[in-house]
């Protein structure tokens, strides 16, 4: 007991120096708290129903914040793909995809009216209308060796005819130089976006407000303990409402405390355990 009474001494004190202009009434320190009802009290009154809004405020921040927080790279990242530098570089990568892709077919159609390609792809298209028909697992097996055979070398004509046609070779490296561009803008973006002024910001805004909750939350908890402890302080006789009937008149719980915050039964005379 005698530990509770140093804690609420030393939260009230605390309490003393942040509480809220006209939070306490030292004419009548439980003015505030039950519309009258003046006696003896060490202790202040604080307005339990500020102290609660205050601290559904502060969390309705935090809330917002945390959001904020969450969306802000989102938005960042919106709008460095929306950049003019980065719409150049996806167009210059789209500019040399299509010219790849031009080069590469007269190379493409001039190797598919070679014999030995048409031949090649002439067995590999034989083999596909016998492999139905075939129930022989070693047979089968065979046959497919064959048709891989045939693609392979199929696809080292074709691989060929590309690698020796300047044309190509000229489109391959725009469209590797502009694959890296995009690819190196979007890398240096990512490093460099929880350093962007936008997300500090909203860290900042984040930690100011867990700051704001924590301390709204400490006095709530505070004027809680308070009011408490100068109910357990105080005769019951001299209190503000006091009924003398087992459940008659109001109990503490109606002025704030009792169930809704810890709940608890009431023993004679008003007294809450």
């Amino acid at each position: 007991m005698a530990n509770r009474l140093l804690s609420a001494s030393i939260m009230v004190a605390i309490l003393a120096l942040v509480a809220p202009p006209g939070a306490a009434d030292d004419t009548n320190p439980w003015r505030s708290n039950w519309n009258g009802g003046s006696f003896n009290s060490p202790l202040p009154a604080y307005d339990l129903a500020t102290a609660m809004k205050n601290a559904s405020l502060a969390q309705n921040e935090l809330s917002a914040a945390t959001a904020n927080l969450a969306a802000t790279p989102a938005r960042a990242r919106a709008n460095f793909e929306s950049s003019a530098q980065y719409a150049a570089a996806l167009g210059e990568l789209a500019e040399a995809r299509q010219a790849y892709d031009d080069a590469c077919a007269p190379v493409r159609a001039s190797v598919t009216r070679d014999p030995a390609y048409r031949a090649l792809i002439e067995k590999r298209t034989q083999i596909d209308v016998e492999l139905p028909v075939v129930t022989s697992r070693s047979v089968r097996e065979s046959l497919a060796a064959r048709k891989l055979n045939y693609s392979a070398q199929a696809n080292l004509m074709l691989a060929d005819g590309l690698i020796r046609d300047n044309n190509v070779q000229n489109a391959k490296i725009r469209l590797t130089r502009a694959e890296l561009t995009v690819a190196d803008l979007r890398a240096r973006f990512e490093a460099d976006l929880y350093s962007l002024p936008e997300v500090i910001a909203a860290q900042k805004a984040l930690e100011t407000a867990r700051a704001n909750r924590d301390a709204a939350q400490a006095y709530l908890n505070g004027t809680l303990v308070a009011r408490s402890d100068a109910l357990n302080a105080t005769p019951a006789s001299s209190q503000p409402n006091y009924s003398n009937s087992y459940w008659g008149g109001y109990p503490y719980g109606y002025f704030g405390w009792g169930p809704f915050y810890g709940g608890g039964i009431f023993i004679g005379h008003g007294h809450h355990r």
